[in-house]
């Protein structure tokens, strides 16, 4: 309550007694952690948890520095003038940059969540995807990585492409 009494709770600026009365009822029944924002900016990830005496832990912790990281990666990620993707180990795309979205036609929510598989004309897909799981399993550079392959723009319209793959560590 001094914190929301102080200014210190940005989401609580401006309502503050409504702000408090769900946070007691987030407290009173927990249900999985939350993002707090700080009127100066910082982020605090919150994780609530009843006990089996009936008691609530809260667990607080400051998650500025890594969003802000994150955030300066997807900027530079979005300004890369050649079309990129990144997919983990099972082939969903996770990111898809502005260049590759003129390259393959699709928006961010139409392409996120799909597999690479998505972009490569049926008859090729099998192979890359191979290709791709080998990469995955061994960690080592496949010779002819980098290299011009065919890909599928969501009109069904195929296209070279040059691929290539890189691991990165999060």
């Amino acid at each position: 309550r001094m914190a929301v009494d102080a200014g210190m709770v940005e989401d609580a600026i401006g309502r503050e007694q409504d702000w408090l009365r769900e946070r007691l009822a987030r407290h009173r029944n927990p249900s999985g952690a939350f993002q707090e924002n700080l009127a100066d900016g910082r982020k605090l990830l919150v994780q609530e948890e009843r006990l089996k005496d009936g008691s609530t832990i809260t667990t607080t912790v400051d998650i500025t520095e890594p969003m802000e990281s994150e955030e300066h990666f997807r900027r530079a990620f979005e300004q890369i003038a050649v079309g990129c993707l990144v997919a983990p180990t099972d082939g969903t795309i996770e990111m898809f940059n502005s260049a590759a979205q003129r390259m393959f036609g699709y928006a961010p929510e139409e392409i996120l969540g799909r597999s690479v598989a998505t972009l490569l004309p049926e008859a090729a897909d099998e192979q890359h995807l191979g290709e791709f799981e080998r990469f995955v399993a061994s960690g080592e550079e496949i010779p002819g990585v980098d290299r011009e392959l065919s890909g599928v723009r969501k009109d069904g319209q195929a296209f070279p492409v040059n691929v290539g793959m890189g691991t990165m560590d999060i």
